[in-house]
């Protein structure tokens, strides 16, 4: 089971689940194979699925895969998430991302992402989702580059702050581009 406290009754949309499995290409049995050990069997995008099971999937994939796998799909997926034409930039997609995360989560206390714009190129993410470290910062690396595709983009995991790599409820990101 996640090392992440979880409410038992939270589901995550099944758009989700089938999105990383659509991104994993050549490894998509291998994913198939991971989400049925715990307990998700051949996902629709219609149903949702307890994120007890599904965060399961992920501690599989740290533990025969490794981490850096977390870290590709989280930029995989967030590449080809759809984004409004309204969201037009870095600050306002980071800005957004707690509302899109609660659109495909359900049942209980997620956490949230909160992001705080702290220059004109430079901004700190702060995430209290159950969601491994490495797979939130996919997430905002791949927004970062489809909103800053000529720029070299920084995000680092703030050590000086608690984080779930060392048994903490949240994790800060430095971001800057």
């Amino acid at each position: 089971m996640t090392r992440y406290p979880v409410d038992p009754n939270v589901e995550v949309s099944g758009a989700v689940v089938v999105a990383v499995v659509e991104v994993m290409g050549a490894f998509r049995s291998v994913a198939l194979g991971i989400l049925a050990k715990n307990n998700i069997v051949e996902p629709k995008p219609h149903l949702w699925y307890n994120l007890r099971d599904w965060l399961a999937s992920f501690d599989t994939i740290i533990s025969e895969v490794g981490p850096n796998t977390l870290h590709q799909i989280g930029r995989q997926v967030s590449g080809t998430a759809p984004i409004p034409p309204h969201i037009d930039s870095l600050h306002k997609v980071y800005s957004n991302l707690d509302e899109a995360y609660y659109s495909q989560h359900r049942g209980g206390d997620i956490g949230h992402y909160h992001y705080i714009s702290t220059g004109e190129r430079t901004g700190t993410m702060i995430s209290t989702t159950a969601y491994p470290t490495e797979f939130d910062r996919g997430i905002l690396t791949a927004l970062a580059e489809r909103f800053e595709p000529l720029s070299l983009v920084d995000i680092q995991l703030d050590e000086m702050s608690e984080t779930r790599l060392k048994g903490g409820d949240s994790c800060t990101f430095l971001i800057s581009w």
